[in-house]
């Protein structure tokens, strides 16, 4: 197989529009892409201070070699950020402390225990809820509170066209569509204050195109699966998508932009005002935030 547009050996196929490309030319499709995205959804602006959460596997190291090599240009402060939930992360930090340095960007790591008390392991052992709810969670507002208090007025995550089908779908069978207005390549937009605007340059690219560019570009990171994972309903979902997509490709992209264009009208129908913990202080559409309920379920049942 030969790349379309040089006609060198070919390291990429595109099911969809049946063209290959080589090294040179996916690398060079891969950040266009990238970039054109960051730009059109104004997603880094001159002014910013960007926080990256970094996971140490390929999304996020990905999105992060990315945006700091978009920054080089203008010159932004970008610094990277990872939860530690104490389940497996180990080896990932070392891989994403490592990368970090050869960047040369600042690294923080926050973890659940230091900050909560509990390592995830032993707060499942107190709260009855699945453990990826709690975990995106307690992650979400760690990010959002350690992002903010260092500075950042943006937050990047490695979230890629796959993670956003299986979570657009995810709301769609549980029943809670009204959920995905919550969804999209920038969220957070002038919601409270203390939020700090999500945004996901990696928002309509495949998950296998990141593996290759990360393999082609020699990103190491780590590839291990949470051992939470298979048991929940995302993993189903995320089996099923992929069975659709190899029979029918293409599915992925459409639930995507069919999303997209019914988003503004999401939004109009979910403009809840977004308060106050009263407890913590951190934003929360109801008189105690999420966070704080699980950890006051934990202290009842201890």
């Amino acid at each position: 197989m030969r790349c379309w547009i040089c006609g060198d050996e070919a390291v990429y196929f595109n099911p969809q529009n049946k063209k290959a490309l080589c090294k040179k030319h996916f690398i060079n499709y891969f950040e266009k892409k990238v970039f054109k995205t960051i730009r059109q959804w104004k997603m880094i602006k001159e002014k910013d201070t960007i926080a990256v959460a970094l996971s140490g596997e390929k999304d996020s190291m990905v999105a992060l070699s990315l945006v700091k090599k978009f920054t080089n240009k203008y010159g932004q402060k970008v610094f990277a950020i990872t939860i530690d939930e104490g389940i497996y992360r180990n080896k990932a930090i070392e891989l994403a402390r490592k990368f970090t340095e050869e960047l040369g960007i600042e690294y923080y790591i926050f973890s659940y225990k230091e900050e909560f008390g509990y390592t995830l392991p032993e707060i499942l052992e107190y709260v009855d809820l699945p453990a990826c709810r709690i975990c995106g969670i307690l992650r979400r507002y760690l990010l959002n509170k350690k992002a903010r208090e260092l500075g950042a007025t943006k937050l990047v995550t490695g979230h890629n066209l796959n993670d956003e089908a299986e979570n657009i779908m995810l709301n769609l069978f549980r029943g809670k569509l009204i959920e995905n207005s919550k969804l999209g390549p920038v969220t957070g937009v002038n919601a409270h204050p203390k939020f700090v605007i999500k945004v996901k340059p990696l928002y309509f690219m495949r998950v296998e195109e990141i593996l290759l560019y990360a393999k082609l570009n020699g990103i190491k990171f780590y590839s291990g699966k949470c051992p939470n994972l298979s048991s929940s309903f995302r993993f189903k979902i995320r089996e099923f998508l992929d069975k659709i997509e190899k029979d029918y490709p293409g599915t992925i992209d459409k639930i995507v932009s069919g999303h997209l264009e019914i988003l503004p009208i999401l939004k109009e129908h979910n403009r809840g005002e977004v308060g106050t913990c009263k407890i913590c202080g951190e934003p929360s559409s109801q008189e105690i935030c999420s966070a704080c309920r699980i950890l006051s379920e934990i202290e009842k049942n201890i």
